[in-house]
């Protein structure tokens, strides 16, 4: 049976080949889409299936250019790859999934916050912070409490002037791991 989709001169250049790839790629399959794939891991799930397969490293800019173009579209199975590599493909004419421009916004746990909170996204409650001595002022007034452990900080791809943002969960403002990430900004 032959799908109004199905296109087989179509190809997507995939960057990131771990299991959402294989599961990406197993819905371009049925549709008659190819699909190249770019990962570090030389062992990565989807490199079985893939008209071509890349062992590189999809956060360096020359790699994602040289490996998507000639490619109808780049989609992203991993959300650290470098994002103005995809802005200068889309400048190319080649559209990429997400956006870069939605993609610099994910990569930044705390940009992602305060975009969510601008455009009336429910989100949990947080709070930026100029340094760790900062928090630590904040624990130690109260506003927010500590965990037993010491909390892990998250840092952005491409650190500049690091903030802290505390996320809160539930019902208590406590700083667990996953509800601090590092805002580079």
């Amino acid at each position: 049976m032959s799908s109004a989709l199905a296109n087989p001169h179509f190809e997507i250049a995939l960057l990131g080949g771990g299991q959402l790839g294989k599961m990406f790629l197993a819905e371009a399959l049925r549709m008659d889409v190819g699909v190249r794939a770019l990962d570090p891991d030389a062992e990565a799930p989807c490199r079985w299936g893939v008209r071509r397969f890349e062992v590189g490293d999809f956060k360096d800019y020359q790699t994602v250019l040289d490996f998507a173009r000639g490619a109808q579209s780049a989609v992203i199975e991993i959300e650290t790859v470098n994002v103005d590599a995809l802005a200068q493909l889309e400048a190319e004419g080649v559209p990429c999934f997400p956006p870069s421009s939605a993609l610099r916004i994910i990569q930044n746990k705390g940009a992602q916050k305060d975009h969510w909170a601008a455009h009336g996204i429910p989100t949990s409650d947080f709070e930026r912070f100029e340094s760790v001595g900062a928090l630590k002022a904040a624990v130690a007034k109260g506003r927010w409490t500590s965990a037993p452990a010491l909390p892990e900080i998250a840092i952005g791809m491409k650190p500049r002037a690091p903030h802290v943002a505390v996320m809160k969960t539930g019902r208590s403002r406590s700083l667990a791991p996953w509800m601090i990430a590092l805002r580079c900004s």
